[in-house]
C-alpha cells in the first residue's frame, strides 16, 4: 500500500521514465518507437483481482506522471505518457495495455491518441480517450526475405 511519502519517489521514477522515453523518441527513431509501441499493444492487462491484491493505487501513478510531465522542460506526447504508465505499472508488478485510438476531426483528417488500460480502468491524464476508436494490435509476423 502506498503512503504519502511514496508519492515523491513514484514521481521521481516517473520523471526518469519521461527522460528515457524522450531519448527513445528523439534518438531512437521510428524503429525503436514502433518496437516499444508494439510491445505495449500486445500486453494482456492485469485483472481487477490482481490490482486489488497488489495494493497499488493507479491514481497515485496518474498523478505522479502528471507531475513529472509538468517538471519536464520538453513536450511529452501521449504515447510517451502511456509508455511511462506501463513501465510504472510493471515496476509494481502489474500489466497495463497500451491503447491507441483514432478519430476523424474537422480540423485534421485523422487524429490519434494513446492511453493505458488496467483491468477496467482507463489511465489517461489527458482524459481524451472518449471519442477515439481503439485499434487492436495484430500479432507479430516475421518478414519474408
Amino acid at each position: 500500500m502506498f503512503r504519502k511519502a511514496d508519492a515523491f519517489w513514484v514521481t521521481l521514477r516517473a520523471l526518469v521514465l519521461v527522460a528515457r522515453t524522450t531519448v527513445l523518441f528523439r534518438g531512437g527513431g521510428n524503429p525503436a518507437v514502433t518496437a516499444a509501441t508494439r510491445r505495449g499493444l500486445e500486453v494482456t492487462p492485469s485483472t481487477r483481482a490482481e490490482l486489488n491484491a497488489s495494493g497499488v493505487d493507479p491514481w497515485l501513478l496518474v498523478r505522479a506522471v502528471q507531475r513529472a510531465r509538468r517538471f519536464w522542460p520538453l513536450p511529452v506526447l501521449c504515447l510517451q505518457t502511456a509508455l511511462v504508465f506501463q513501465a510504472l505499472l510493471e515496476a509494481h508488478g502489474l500489466r497495463g495495455r497500451l491503447r491507441v485510438g483514432v478519430r476523424k476531426s474537422e480540423e485534421a483528417a485523422v487524429e490519434a491518441h494513446a492511453w493505458v488500460e488496467l483491468a477496467d480502468i482507463v489511465l489517461d491524464p489527458d482524459r481524451l480517450e472518449q471519442g477515439f476508436l481503439p485499434i487492436d494490435a495484430q500479432p507479430s509476423r516475421e518478414r519474408a526475405l
